[in-house]
């Protein structure tokens, strides 16, 4: 199984490139994560995700022990909503392995600065995080800004910040 393959022990980097991550292949990655896999850098790029996969994903790293880096970026033709955002910052708020994290969205509907507001609060909790990169959202000023003062006036470890926002 997909699973089984993702825990394999001497694993350490997985990169997806354009792949369509089906109900069961989020399930199986999210397993792998939770379950003691090795792996240390999850690379998911232009990836198709089902309703709810990402975030199934995102919540596992809540429990997850041994990656240091997570990048996502979304084909065109799949939204990031809330919940994914939402998980992330839940995931920052216990995780104590990741090191890097990059969300880049590039659909056609953007998701707020109230999505990304949540990840920004949650960087205040987190200890381990060096380097964020979040492009793909609209405005800045609504609630970016002050989740982000909030967030970085409690951080100590975060030494790379990237936003970048569509136009």
């Amino acid at each position: 199984s997909m699973t089984a393959f993702l825990r394999v022990p001497s694993l350490r980097v997985v990169k997806f490139r354009k792949f369509c991550f089906t109900s069961s292949l989020c399930l199986a990655t999210a397993m792998a994560l939770r379950q003691g896999s090795s792996i240390t850098s999850l690379d998911l790029y232009q990836c198709y995700f089902s309703e709810g996969g990402s975030e199934q994903i995102a919540i596992a790293l809540t429990e997850n022990a041994t990656l240091t880096t997570f990048r996502i970026s979304t084909s065109p033709a799949t939204s990031i909503h809330q919940a994914f955002y939402d998980a992330m910052a839940a995931s920052l708020l216990s995780n104590s392995t990741l090191q890097e994290l990059s969300i880049r969205y590039p659909g056609a509907t953007d998701p707020t600065s109230v999505c990304v507001s949540s990840l920004l609060k949650a960087l205040g909790t987190n200890k381990t995080l060096r380097k964020l990169h979040v492009s793909g959202f609209r405005s800045t000023t609504e609630s970016v800004i002050p989740a982000l003062h909030e967030g970085l006036g409690k951080n100590s470890t975060l030494e790379i910040l990237v936003l970048i926002q569509n136009d």
